[in-house]
């Protein structure tokens, strides 16, 4: 009999599952000891079903109300908010301890589903409610009208409770709105001493909101100083509120900030939260952007910086972005990641960013529909080519007229493993490019290390004969096999081809491909 794993072992290897919800719960399902070890992480951030299932949503709930203490359960039922014999069930673990990942958004979502999914409410007259947790009682008389705001409110006041009071894990805390919710949990920690305990150990904060930033940011910063991951999303540049929550903050390592800029500002205003994130700025490893190109400002001051994501800067204008290329002290930054679907790329700035900046980047993703000005893409090919020798992954665009370009960017990094390319096109449905120059520029100059190569849509393959040379010339070479992704208009002659890559695939020319249907 092969020897058992033991707990230590297990929890190590579940530690891998724990953003895949399904193998997780499949785990479980295994014996008495995989479940000991495999429902502590499972229901740790219950928030990972992205899908939002409906049955899902409803059995979530459940659980977590078949925790409450029998006091609270009575009064749900007193309150006409569900059935008595759908809460009065126990559960076989104490789900409510597992929490690390609190998002209220998720927790209300779900909550409004549960409770809308709730049997038609019966006849139930109590003359002996207590108030409940959260305020007002609000008490309903025998009207059989269901009130799904009231009860959402009543239920999540409950949950919150539970959760803040009962969890000594929770480390990450996402506030979508700031409203009675975050009021409240705020509320639990000034009167409970857990939910204080809970607060002060959080270490990722996600705050997005549209409303104005409240005064629940000066409570909050008086309780949490260890945030070493803050995400801010639509909220104010000249928020002081935000300013005081960043400058009580001891380890800030990664940040992700969106502002929405409603009164002009100044970088040297002592209430600009640019400011304040300047003198933090040492300590910040991982920025991501978005709309929030004011930022570039500031970025001389982030000398340790690693890793930088600029996603949909559609509001930004070009004085904004001439600031990045400025930017001379970066030389730490390993990962580069630009995306902007909606708006324009300046390859202009971007190439003097790696050249002024000395960074020796080694994964550099480079992504849009609307290039400012194509002209200046193979002059950020030649910078990459230049400055990024120990590149490693190129998700980026190539035109047609930067095969020299291109073919220099392969000669010199020789580290490249995984290739993602765009075509640089002006109509993104109707434009189609030959792949076939740029196949021949790897055949010749063959990336060694290669083991994915991913072509996107727009591109064509009309040599079929070009792909084969390509893979047969990496297997004389005995390089490792490559995974080939592509979407199925690569070629005209598309049976043919898939054909050629199940039978390259089975002589060992091919590790797997797949191709995607527009």
């Amino acid at each position: 009999m092969a020897p058992k794993l033991n707990d230590d072992c297990l929890s190590y290897i579940f530690q891998y599952l724990e953003e895949d919800s399904l193998s997780l719960f499949a785990c479980v399902l295994v014996d008495k000891q995989w479940c000991r070890n495999a429902v502590p992480i499972l229901w740790s951030n219950p928030w990972n079903d992205n899908k939002r299932y409906y049955g899902r949503a409803i059995r979530l709930i459940d659980t977590y109300v078949s925790t409450l203490s029998e006091e609270t359960k009575q009064d749900l039922i007193n309150e006409i908010i569900v059935k008595p014999n759908i809460i009065l069930t126990n559960t076989t673990f104490e789900y409510e301890k597992f929490m690390k990942n609190l998002n209220v958004f998720e927790l209300e979502y779900r909550i409004r589903k549960w409770v809308s999914s709730q049997p038609v409410r019966f006849d139930f007259t109590n003359t002996n409610q207590r108030k409940m947790r959260g305020g007002k009682n609000n008490a309903r008389n025998t009207t059989l009208q269901p009130d799904y705001d009231r009860d959402t409110r009543i239920l999540m006041s409950e949950l919150l409770y539970l959760f803040l009071v009962n969890s000594p894990k929770i480390d990450t805390l996402c506030v979508s709105d700031f409203d009675k919710n975050f009021s409240f949990i705020l509320k639990i920690a000034d009167e409970e001493p857990e939910a204080r305990k809970c607060l002060q150990n959080l270490q990722h904060l996600r705050i997005s909101t549209h409303q104005p930033i409240s005064t629940c940011l000066m409570k909050l910063s008086e309780i949490t100083r260890n945030i070493e991951y803050l995400e801010i999303e639509n909220c104010n540049i000249n928020s002081f509120e935000l300013k005081r929550l960043i400058n009580v903050q001891n380890n800030l390592k990664n940040l992700t900030v969106e502002f929405v800029v409603n009164q002009p500002y100044q970088i040297h205003n002592v209430n600009n939260v640019l400011s304040e994130l300047s003198s933090k700025a040492k300590s910040i490893t991982r920025i991501k952007i978005k709309d929030a190109a004011d930022i570039f400002i500031i970025f001389n001051s982030f000398v340790n910086l690693i890793e930088l994501i600029i996603n949909n800067t559609d509001k930004c204008d070009f004085k904004k972005w001439e600031h990045l290329s400025k930017v001379e002290s970066l030389k730490k930054l390993k990962k580069l990641v630009i995306n902007n679907k909606k708006g324009p790329i300046y390859f202009n700035i971007i190439a003097e960013f790696i050249e002024r900046s000395s960074c020796d980047l080694d994964h550099i993703a480079i992504s849009t529909t609307k290039p400012q000005d194509p002209t200046y893409l193979g002059t950020l090919i030649n910078s990459i080519g230049r400055n990024c020798l120990n590149l490693t992954i190129f998700e980026g665009l190539i035109g047609k007229n930067n095969i020299n370009e291109f073919s220099q960017l392969l000669q010199n990094c020789n580290n490249l493993k995984y290739l993602h390319i765009y075509p640089i096109k002006t109509s993104w449905e109707n434009e189609v490019y030959k792949f076939d120059d740029i196949l021949q520029v790897m055949i010749k100059y063959l990336p060694f290390n290669l083991n994915k190569l991913f072509l996107e849509d727009g591109w064509l393959i009309s040599d079929i004969n070009l792909f084969k040379k390509f893979l047969e010339g990496r297997k004389l070479l005995e390089l490792s096999l490559i995974s080939f992704h592509a979407y199925r208009s690569i070629t005209n002659k598309y049976q043919e081809f898939e054909d050629v890559c199940e039978s390259y695939k089975e002589k060992d020319y091919l590790l797997d491909y797949h191709f995607y249907s527009k």
